[in-house]
């Protein structure tokens, strides 16, 4: 299995937003959804970067995938090792999302609005308030112990060690985000764990 330092967090929420640029906007869970499902990393991956680089650069990891749930955004991504410790020794405490308009000429999908990046902020505060708290925490990486008892929901994956990794994401992911599903929250998994 490699999963490196694959995390879930909260970068968005539904709402009347504010932008650095002074613009404002209301943001639909309609309209996250759709921007979960529209984002595709092989179309145009979003980095992880320091504040709001113009450039979108240096990147400190990218986002593998996105997904809505009860008007929050939530990003799977994958970190580097010195974000994750810069982020434990409280020197990013926030994140801030930067989106392409749905109609911009550098949105790569058209008619929606597509992540460009993921700001992690140090002393600025972001423009989206009251997102769930960034915590990079030792045991919160998708990197798995033998200890846990799997579920009998996995009885279809070959691998007892595969099937317990799929469980404890699932666990990770519904103690970030507590509306999912177990159910969901193993789909989610899936889809970013590669064994």
């Amino acid at each position: 299995m490699s999963n490196g330092n694959h995390r879930l967090f909260q970068i968005f929420r539904a709402g009347r937003q504010t932008a650095m640029s002074g613009a404002t906007l209301d943001f639909t869970e309609a309209q996250l959804t759709a921007c979960a499902h529209v984002y595709n990393r092989a179309l145009r991956a979003a980095p992880l970067v320091l504040g709001h680089p113009e450039d979108n650069r240096p990147a400190f990891g990218e986002v593998l995938g996105l997904f809505c749930k009860n008007g929050g955004l939530y990003a799977q991504a994958k970190v580097s090792d010195g974000l994750v410790q810069a982020v434990r020794a409280g020197h990013y405490k926030k994140v801030s999302a930067s989106f392409h308009m749905p109609f911009s000429q550098d949105n790569p999908v058209s008619g929606a609005f597509y992540l460009r990046h993921v700001g992690f902020l140090g002393a600025m505060p972001p423009a989206v308030k009251r997102l769930e708290a960034l915590v990079f925490g030792e045991g919160e990486a998708l990197g798995f112990s033998e200890e846990a008892n799997e579920p009998e929901f996995f009885t279809t994956l070959p691998v007892a060690g595969e099937r317990l990794a799929l469980h404890q994401a699932a666990q990770h992911y519904r103690a970030v985000c507590p509306a999912l599903s177990y159910a969901e929250a193993v789909g989610l998994a899936e889809s970013i764990i590669t064994f």
